[in-house]
């Protein structure tokens, strides 16, 4: 994989985009050499400021966070992608606002782009190295930072105030402190001291826990006192429960004190129905859709409002009932919003008049809550899913093939013409599977509506499918239908870029069948020398031709080296992040390679090396000796043709993708 301070292009791969807030190239390209799909395929770090690198002073901020943009093949962002950025643990560095520490894994937002918090310096001058990198991604983005001079002070966080925890909704019964010395241990007075609050999943935990200052505030600002202390405002709990971090910095101290603090759920609390109608139920004309859909509030037991809770509805299963437009089933699970309210998607009745009871229960609640529903007469017409339209499948950022069909017909099995029916997607989670995968109509709708034709068929817009990857729903819903037709959808990965070969000729040709070109030796040989190996570089796709004087060259691959001189090279392979090259003698020499040993010196009379092969879990590898012997150097043995006559080459084979 490249790592370049440009971007590029070859189809078929995903890119991360790593670069400082503030700046994203005017346009954005794909990097080749990895099979596409979901995961990343590279990491480019693209600096916004000039020159290409940032400087702070010893115990300051950098002016600028890290920034990394993930798309998928297609180029679509992708969102819900782990970056981790990481500075030295050693040395001159700087630690990260949200926890104080050197590493910290951000998620990309719908939009592709993960951002790390602030970064404090440490009270080591010099430049040093910051990486962003993303699972499935063999080669990290660098970005060069550099600590100036600079006196640092200390700022610490007392111990009597963290760690600490409260119910949620609740406030914190101790104040933070953070107490600033100078070198000496001396408190510094009258210097203001930032506190700042983040999520747990913004302190790299997970969840959405967190705390706030008076009047919802994040962040506030005090001074320190006589003593070097600066006391934080009283902070209130939200409603949601688990770990995060509060920092507290100050110009002048070298990072960030760090406060542990958690939500606590108290004891079990309440689940209370919200009727949106008066009186206090709902009725609809069977096979019709009830006005308003169904509100569960979820309380502590202190009364506040608790998000994130699973709440799940549930109508009968036989009888008078209906079914819900998310996913024409009789239950659905919805999850409460920061306000403690979960909202179920629109109901619709069967064909069964009678009252009715709805329910809504949560984990850890005795009772759920109930909703009294009633189907009054009507005669129901049916809406199905034509089969020749569902299910279906597409790659990310792509429109589905075939154009979803609902018909709409009446008792007798007439199609029934002229009536709205109205197509609705919802992503794989609010269809009660899992995932944010989903598809929109033209300019991003989520939801159309279409008449039936002559023979009671609608047929829906066309769809786009989203940058996540696995399945989801589309409804189509029409009033005098007893339920919603359902469609089931997936979105895939786009298929991994082809694979093809190279082959080399003696003059230094390389020719290309369905792979990439970067180069060759062709008619720059000199007199007397043949290349005789090529090894392609995985990062970068750029590969090393081997010379029978023992130089290597390089085509949009890193050089690191060769044997040039040497008598006896035989073969070149591509190793870790470089590469090997063996000798006849048996010698393994080894180019920013791990090196394992070799059989130098060791080879019987009349016996060569003509072969090197690299086991790719162990990274070691297997020598072939002319003989058809085979020797193992930190990887398994597991025979050989030894005493055959005719040995060629060996080669690693791969487990099947």
């Amino acid at each position: 994989m490249r790592i370049a301070l440009h971007p590029y292009r070859a189809a078929g791969t995903v890119l991360v985009l790593c670069c400082l807030v503030g700046w994203l190239p005017p346009s954005v390209a794909l990097a080749a050499g990895q099979p596409a799909g979901s995961t990343p395929a590279s990491v480019l770090a693209i600096p916004t400021t000039t020159p290409q690198s940032q400087s702070a002073s010893c115990c300051n901020v950098f002016s600028s966070p890290l920034e990394a943009l993930v798309l998928s093949a297609t180029g679509q962002p992708v969102g819900g992608v782990s970056v981790t950025f990481t500075l030295p643990s050693s040395g001159a560095s700087g630690t990260f606002e949200s926890n104080g520490q050197t590493e910290e894994v951000d998620t990309t937002e719908s939009n592709g782009i993960a951002t790390s918090s602030a970064i404090y310096t440490n009270g080591t001058t010099g430049t040093f190295t910051a990486t962003a990198s993303a699972p499935g991604v063999a080669a990290p983005a660098n970005f060069s930072l550099d600590n100036t001079t600079g006196t640092p002070d200390t700022l610490t966080a007392s111990l009597s105030t963290t760690p600490q925890s409260a119910e949620v909704g609740t406030t914190f019964s101790t104040p933070l402190q953070a107490v600033l010395t100078d070198p000496n241990g001396v408190g510094v007075s009258g210097v203001p001291v930032t506190f700042t609050t983040y999520t747990g999943l913004e302190s790299g935990l997970s969840g959405s826990a967190t705390a706030t200052f008076a009047g919802g505030a994040t962040s506030e600002t005090v001074d320190t006192n006589a003593n070097g202390v600066a006391t934080a405002p009283t902070l209130t709990a939200n409603s949601a429960t688990g770990p995060f971090v509060v920092t507290a910095a100050a110009n002048g101290a070298y990072q960030p004190a760090v406060f542990d603090l958690t939500n606590l759920s108290g004891p079990a609390g309440r689940v209370l129905a919200i009727p949106t109608t008066t009186p206090q139920s709902q009725s609809a004309s069977c096979c019709n859709v009830f006005s308003s859909p169904l509100e569960a509030l979820v309380l502590s037991a202190t009364g506040q409002p608790v998000g994130g809770v699973s709440v799940t509805f549930t109508l009968p299963s036989s009888g008078a009932s209906g079914t819900f437009e998310s996913n024409g089933q009789t239950e659905e699970v919805d999850t409460t919003e920061s306000n403690g309210i979960a909202t179920s998607s629109a109901i619709y009745t069967n064909g069964t008049t009678g009252t009715f009871t709805a329910t809504a229960s949560a984990p850890g609640v005795a009772a759920p809550a109930n909703f009294s529903l009633d189907n009054t007469t009507g005669t129901p017409d049916t809406l199905t899913a034509s089969l020749s339209t569902t299910p279906q499948s597409a790659e990310v950022g792509t429109t589905f093939s075939t154009p979803l069909q609902a018909v709409l017909t009446d008792p007798n099995g007439v199609g029934v013409s002229g009536v709205p029916v109205t197509f609705t997607t919802y992503t794989g989670l609010e269809s009660g599977l899992s995932g944010s995968a989903t598809a929109t109509f033209a300019g991003g709708a989520t939801s159309e509506t279409v008449d039936t034709n002559a023979n009671g068929v609608a047929t829906a817009p066309t769809l786009t499918a989203n940058s996540a990857t696995g399945p989801f729903v589309v409804t189509a819903a029409a009033n005098g239908a007893y339920q919603p037709a359902v469609f089931d959808l997936t979105n895939s990965p786009p298929p991994p870029p082809p694979v093809g070969y190279l082959v080399l000729t003696s003059n230094g040709g390389v020719h290309n069948f369905h792979a990439p070109w970067h180069g060759s030796d062709a008619g720059k040989l000199p007199s007397g020398i043949t290349a005789i190996g090529l090894a392609v570089d995985p990062a970068t796709g750029g590969y090393w031709i081997l010379k029978s004087n023992g130089g290597v060259d390089n085509f949009d691959a890193p050089w690191y080296g060769s044997i040039a001189g040497a008598s006896g090279a035989r073969t070149i392979v591509a190793s870790g992040s470089g590469y090997l090259v063996l000798t006849s003698n048996g010698g393994v020499h080894n180019f920013h390679a791990p090196w394992h040993g070799s059989d130098a010196g060791k080879l019987a009379a009349g016996v060569t090396a003509i072969g090197l092969a690299v086991d790719p879990a162990t990274g070691g590898y297997w020598i072939l000796k002319s003989n058809g012997g085979v020797d193992n150097f930190d990887a398994p043995w597991y025979g050989s043709i030894a005493g055959a006559s005719g040995s060629e080459a060996i080669a690693t084979v791969p487990p099947p993708s």
